[in-house]
């Protein structure tokens, strides 16, 4: 009667059950902590090396010109909220095509602004595609919603009740990696 079995070793590739997340965890935090060090050890050596006032200073200086891909892209936030305010604020007061209508204006909209924004003010090439793929995704993004919301309703009035999606459901759509707007996500 043996008291343990023969199994093959974690490491070994005769293992039926290779997972080596938490291994990799280990090395993350090893390589974290190692970081660390190396940084706490030039800090007590030198001290300080950037001044508070290199990024206030920068924030006090900005302009607006100066920086077209960043005020493009952050002007993307306000075509999320012209598709939350119409889906919540006017479908009910409006016929359906009409309602439909300016969704789909509000989603191509936050595509072809931008594009001509970065066609007549961006001489950086990287930041004008990273601001057309964040156009891109907020298109698409407002374009589901825009589908999905009455399909949701529907379903709702058939079960005698009222659907209107609220602003965290709405932010947390617009921030997570996903194209489908739903009631909820899994976790």
């Amino acid at each position: 009667l043996e008291a343990f079995e023969a199994r093959p070793s974690i490491l070994s590739s005769d293992n039926k059950e290779n997972n080596y997340r938490g291994f990799i965890n280990v090395c993350i935090i090893l390589l974290v902590l190692a970081k660390f060090e190396d940084m706490l050890r030039n800090a007590s050596k030198y001290g300080p090396l950037m001044k508070l006032s290199m990024f206030t200073g920068a924030l006090s200086d900005f302009d607006a010109a100066y920086w077209p891909n960043v005020t493009i892209a952050a002007s993307l936030s306000l075509f999320a909220a012209a598709g939350y305010l119409i889906e919540v604020g006017l479908s009910s007061a409006l016929p359906p095509t009409l309602h439909l209508t300016l969704q789909l204006t509000n989603a191509f909209s936050a595509f072809l602004l931008p594009a001509f924004g970065v066609w007549f003010y961006s001489n950086n090439p990287g930041g004008a595609t990273v601001t057309l793929l964040f156009a891109t995704v907020t298109m698409m993004k407002l374009w589901s919603f825009s589908v999905v919301c009455p399909s949701l309703r529907k379903q709702a009035a058939s079960k005698d009740q009222r659907y209107a999606p609220t602003i965290r459901h709405f932010v947390y759509f617009m921030l997570i990696p996903t194209m489908i707007y739903f009631k909820s996500y899994p976790q």
